[in-house]
């Protein structure tokens, strides 16, 4: 039987969330500038070392867990088990027991007929019944323990409702407090309701939210239920309990307290709170948004004032208990650093770099000797059961670890995919491992770009990394014509068991930069505009020009593209999504200041300053598709990602459809994207091993997918996910036991109208195949450049310059912005 699971989200206090790492010391150079509080410091004697401990939950049919936290040698879980099943109702599939749902369940009988027989009974469907639970695991015998059952909690005669878990946490004295909310319902039916034609839920009336501390004793005893007064308009976050009994809680508008027994001792008002923190039980901090950033502030809890604010470190945005003297820690990049005073903020660890993917992670905690706990869960897939370990990460001498060779990866951003097979690229190596070098972690509010700032100064001083991971901002092309990246067509070649006719061939080609091939990428998609060659003909590309005597042709209210296109939208369709065509980042020059932009510039004029949202009629313009098909619209913007595009673009334009792409001077019109790419520096230590992990991405095994999100660039891998496109699917008929032949995919026109999609014919996959093969150059985006445009057209869009003036503007900052880039 096929479950379905509802993940239900646990605020841990003590946890310290799921976007966090775990790092040793690299022996690089300290990344942080000198002197500087906002820049992280890496120099660091120990390391962290992981263990790892299956734990048992199938005693208890425990089949997944919400929340943990550790007590000296006792692991304590918030989980839902199995403890019966009961016939499916159409409505929670396996979810949580629903307050109410379960009582007298009747199964629908057949309907009778005067024409035919009744139907014979069917034995219902049965799905599980899950309860909430709390459970206890030693972590010397791994023993399960179920201490305490959260069943259906009390609601007055006539509700529904369903309880969650918002909190978890150890108490000083080892006891263990837990904050439940439980959200309850009514329906107010009138006298005549007729289910069977009527929807209740017509009459849903909210009965609104209890939330209650449970306090437990460390073997499972309940010693105490509160009930909290919250105030009716507030929503709680989260919920921590000092050492002499006073509560807190808070949500974005300020911090509520209430006494031992639940009682609200008032509210400290304080807009935009992100969290409260206390390091020792009896104080609080908050930390809350304000105009120019984070700030951290004392709370009274006598006056019900806040006390002086500090401004946290640019990069503290998720904030938590300081340890070791730290005054707060905080994550930034899967990294945990902490900070005191005035010092720059110390590098701690990070989740990477002691092989742990975090993605895997429902929780973790600090403990006040710096032992961090993390609770790793692994979704089994076909058994629909997910694997649950405790990672038990401790401080080491960082000399005591064997050493292995490291290659740094420099990054301005970093993947899941990616961070994934770093984990198991590293877990599979014992001489050699690669370390992460995240520049984002330099980007400050005042300037976005110093994080790549950073990485050029680096390379210019001698310090280059073994690899990058390339991102839309990283100045590919300059770094290859300065001879800082490796050509890896030479790689491939003398690969013994890759080669070019492996690969989607055509797309490294147009990749390469003078035959040379810089990045490597496993996925890729096109960016074009289509038309029916009935109204736009059948030419491979056309100009500026060409594509303005074909709109002014157009018949009235027709539009060439979306009707609610403006100038700033074509802007970025038309030129920030290819700067490279006018930039030449091997001789850093550009040609801003040429006919085709000028073109360019006056065909984005004469589109609408702004569209008028409030106003248009949206009843009546419809979609796109149906736009195109009734001749409303000339083009559609089309993004060929997979094989479904191209068939809902076939059968939208009745097989027809010419992508023709964006105008242009020469050549095509369309062009590649791709995303997540790799390269490996010249000067790289260790080129066989960065070449065994960079390979990787273009083998048919790590291309092939369950579901292809984009085109797969390695050969064998495109074709095979084309055959399978090109499968039809059948499924049986229950009455007559025939095949029935299935859509694989459906697409909405207009109300009258949803296009259902089946296998892909050979016409199909040709026509995608033609447009592969004439696109020939790569989709770019430079965020500088892009602002340099957006700034200097400000002014021609208000009529205040002219195209050829603007045009002149641009050309002359960019030329400045690729030259410093140099």
């Amino acid at each position: 039987m096929k479950k379905r699971i509802l993940a239900m989200t646990l605020v841990l206090v003590l946890a310290l969330g799921l976007f966090a790492g775990c790092s040793k010391n690299s022996g690089e150079a300290d990344p942080a500038q000198p002197g500087s509080k906002d820049q992280p410091s890496s120099e660091t004697k120990y390391a962290y070392q992981p263990t790892y401990i299956p734990l048992n939950l199938g005693e208890e049919r425990l089949q997944w867990v919400n929340g943990f936290c550790v007590s000296e040698n006792q692991l304590f879980l918030m989980g839902n088990c199995i403890v019966g099943e009961k016939p499916y109702d159409g409505e929670d599939f396996g979810y949580y027991e629903t307050v109410g749902a379960m009582d007298d369940i009747a199964v629908a009988e057949p309907a009778e007929s005067e024409t035919e027989e009744p139907a014979e009974p069917q034995e219902p469907m049965m799905v599980p019944v899950y309860e909430m639970g709390l459970f206890r695991i030693d972590l010397d015998t791994n023993a399960l323990t179920k201490l305490a059952s959260f069943g259906k909690p009390e609601l007055p005669e006539g509700y529904e409702g369903d309880r969650s878990v918002t909190g978890m946490r150890i108490a000083g004295d080892g006891t263990i407090w837990v904050t439940e909310q439980i959200y309850s319902y009514y329906f107010d039916l009138p006298e005549n309701f007729d289910p069977e034609t009527q929807d209740k839920y017509m009459y849903y009336m909210d009965g609104g939210t209890t939330t209650t501390m449970r306090h437990f004793s460390a073997d499972g005893q309940e010693l105490n239920s509160i009930q909290l007064e919250v105030p009716q308009d507030a929503s709680l976050y989260n919920i921590m309990v000092l050492d002499d009994g006073t509560i807190c809680g808070w949500d974005w508008r300020g911090i509520y307290l209430f006494d031992s027994q639940g009682k609200s001792k008032g509210m400290i008002e304080l807009e935009n709170v992100n969290t409260v923190i206390s390091a020792d039980g009896k104080t609080l901090q908050a930390s809350a948004w304000k105009e120019d950033g984070n700030y951290l502030m004392p709370l009274d809890l006598q006056t019900l004032t806040t006390g002086e604010a500090v401004k946290l470190n640019t990069n503290a945005y998720d904030i938590y208990p300081g340890i070791n003297g730290y005054d707060y820690l905080y994550q930034n990049n899967g990294t945990i650093y902490g900070c005191k005073g005035t010092d720059e903020p110390a590098k701690l660890f990070s989740w990477l770099d002691c092989d742990v993917d975090s993605g895997n992670l429902n929780g973790y905690q600090i403990q006040a000797d710096g032992t961090v706990y993390a609770l790793e869960g692994i979704y089994g897939g076909d058994s629909d059961k997910t694997a649950y370990s405790l990672i038990v990460l401790k401080q080491v001498d960082a000399s005591t670890l064997p050493q292995r060779q490291e290659l740094t990866l420099a990054c301005l951003y970093l993947d899941w995919d990616l961070r994934t097979e770093i984990i198991k690229f590293n877990k599979s190596q014992d001489q050699v491992r690669i370390i992460v070098k995240d520049y984002s972690q330099y980007a400050t509010e005042e300037d976005y770009n110093a994080g790549l700032q950073k990485l050029n100064t680096e390379i210019l001083s001698g310090m280059v990394p073994d690899l990058f991971a390339v991102d839309s901002n990283l100045p590919l092309a300059s770094y290859g014509s300065k001879g800082i990246l490796t050509d890896l067509w030479t790689l491939i070649d003398a690969d013994p068991e890759l080669s070019r006719d492996d690969l989607m061939a055509h797309l490294f080609d147009v990749m390469s930069l003078d035959g040379k091939l810089y990045q490597i990428v496993d996925t890729f998609s096109i960016n074009t505009v289509a038309g029916r060659t009935d109204r736009i003909g059948t030419a491979d590309s056309w100009t500026v020009a060409e594509l303005m005597d074909v709109r002014d042709s157009l018949p009235e209210g027709a539009t060439v593209c979306g009707g609610m296109d403006t100038k700033n939208d074509m802007m970025n369709t038309c030129v920030y999504r290819n700067i490279d065509s006018f930039v030449d980042w091997a001789n850093l020059q550009c040609r801003f200041d040429s006919q085709e932009f000028i073109d360019l510039l006056t065909f984005v004029n004469s589109f609408p300053q702004e569209f008028d949202y409030e106003n248009f009629d949206w009843d009546a313009y419809g979609s796109d598709y149906d736009r195109l098909a009734s001749g409303k619209q000339m083009l559609l913007y089309a993004y060929l990602s997979s094989f479904n595009d191209v068939q809902r673009m076939d059968a939208i334009t009745d097989g027809k459809p010419n992508y023709i792409g964006y105008p242009t001077t020469e050549g095509s019109g369309s062009s590649f994207q791709v995303y997540g790419g790799l390269a490996i520096s010249t000067s790289c230590k260790n080129m066989d091993a960065a070449w065994s992990f960079v390979r990787r991405f273009l083998t048919e095994e790590y291309q092939t997918k369950e579901y292809m999100w984009e085109f797969p660039t390695n050969r064998h891998a495109f074709e095979n996910y084309a055959k399978q496109r090109m499968t039809p699917q059948y499924t049986e008929d229950p009455e007559t036991g025939e095949q029935v032949k299935q859509p694989q995919d459906w697409y909405w026109v207009n109300d009258d109208l949803t296009i259902e999609i089946y296998e892909m014919t050979q016409e199909e996959y040709d026509r995608f195949l033609a447009v592969y093969e004439k696109t020939d150059r790569m989709n770019s985006y430079n965020q500088a450049i892009s602002d340099i445009i957006g700034q200097e057209c400000e002014a021609f869009f208000a009529g205040q310059k002219t195209a050829e003036e603007t045009a002149k503007l641009i050309q002359n900052r960019v030329n400045l912005y690729i030259y410093e880039q140099g």
